[in-house]
């Protein structure tokens, strides 16, 4: 019996967020027909990433490497651009290289799947937010490809997989190789209860950072209560930046009557969250997909998201989608005052289920992998020997 072809999946840092969970989603989907190393600089929890994830990966199906190398330069940047700069050397032992989140420059044929609309210099410029934050993430990331000396290495050929249609149209002036669209994995898949016995609230789901534009959602609730609709708002996630958190915080304390703020929640504890509520409400302009948003949506939620960004490929009603503040509270308005429209969007909601199915995502990324590193060896094996070389 021939050995198992083997694969290395980088992702330098391993946080608790949506994109952790859907490169645990890429791993699962890669163990089917691959050895698999993850490469990175830490934060592999195996546990807590299951969790998140709503997986049960065996530590024993995973080989486990440290950039202990890149961990020994001081300053982060330095040692994000040290990780980078070492994955031409790690990676060459493998038959598939795959960058969990973004862009790696590997020097070797690879796969890269697209999480977020900024995952190089020219899109972060154009969707991120600017002000000290930013100037300080445009020198970091300098600092990081001087490091890496990502600029030198090709990525003609590799494939790039995006999460969305919207993040393929902004990525593909950026992909010299063949890019295609496989939505991820949305694993928490059951309805919640029953729309008369959920509560009449909104929930806010997800990491508190500046481009989620959680301020925007507690504009959004205060304006419906200004018209006399007593909603009590949830918001339910991580920091995502210290400063931030604190002015959230601020805001909530001021509106402590009407406003909950919860961490992270997962496993059976999020699942109950999510069957609790009637209204989901995101606010971020640049939602590359929006795992939390299919998430409620596909527990029963009505959800309401920005018009621009991704979301409306889950959000398929445009009563759903909005294009200002003034524009979002009359829509959830209209929507609480009309009981048969909140039944028509519940039972459109629970589609999400089948759409954003594991097994689906599962089975995408599989065959893709299989025909790339086919491809890649064909390719490989028509090219003289002293070329190669």
């Amino acid at each position: 019996m021939s050995p198992r072809p083997k694969a290395i999946i980088a992702h330098p840092l391993w946080g608790r967020g949506g994109a952790e969970a859907a490169a645990m989603w890429i791993i699962e989907a890669l163990l089917q027909d691959f050895d698999v190393t993850v490469y990175t600089r830490g934060g592999f929890d195996l546990c807590a990433l299951n969790e998140i994830a709503g997986l049960r990966l065996s530590p024993e199906r995973i080989a486990l490497r440290v950039a202990n190398g890149a961990n020994a330069w001081p300053l982060g940047a330095l040692a994000h651009g040290a990780f980078l700069r070492s994955l031409e050397e790690v990676g060459s032992g493998f038959d598939l290289r795959v960058t969990a989140s973004g862009v790696c420059h590997w020097g070797r044929s690879a796969i890269h799947f697209l999480s977020s609309v900024t995952w190089n210099d020219a899109l972060a410029a154009r969707f991120e937010r600017r002000g000290d934050a930013g100037l300080a993430r445009d020198a970091l990331r300098r600092l990081s490809g001087a490091i890496s000396q990502a600029s030198k290495r090709s990525l003609r050929g590799d494939l790039f997989i995006a999460n969305s249609r919207w993040t393929a149209r902004q990525s593909a002036p950026f992909c010299p190789g063949p890019l295609e669209v496989v939505p991820p994995a949305v694993p928490l898949l059951k309805p919640g209860s029953s729309w008369a016995a959920r509560e009449n609230g909104v929930l806010v789901l997800g990491r508190l950072s500046p481009e989620k534009r959680i301020e925007t959602c507690i504009e959004i609730v205060e304006g419906l209560r200004a018209k006399g609709k007593p909603l009590i708002l949830h918001i339910v996630g991580p920091e995502g930046g210290r400063n931030y958190a604190a002015r959230i915080d601020d805001l909530r304390q001021a509106r402590s009557d009407w406003i909950e703020c919860l961490p992270l929640v997962v496993g059976a504890a999020k699942q109950d969250l999510l069957g609790r509520f009637r209204y989901g409400l995101s606010a971020c302009e640049i939602e590359a997909f929006g795992i939390a948003t299919a998430e409620m949506a596909a527990a029963g939620m009505v959800v309401f998201a920005p018009e621009d960004g991704a979301q409306g490929e889950i959000l398929e009603d445009p009563r759903q989608r909005y294009r200002s503040v003034a524009d979002a509270v009359e829509r959830l308005s209209a929507v609480l005052d009309n009981e048969p429209l909140q039944h028509e969007l519940h039972t459109s909601a629970l589609g999400a289920r089948g759409r954003f199915a594991p097994p689906r995502f599962v089975e995408a990324v599989r065959a893709l992998a299989k025909r790339f590193v086919g491809s890649s060896c064909a390719s490989s094996s028509s090219i003289p020997a002293q070329q190669q070389a």
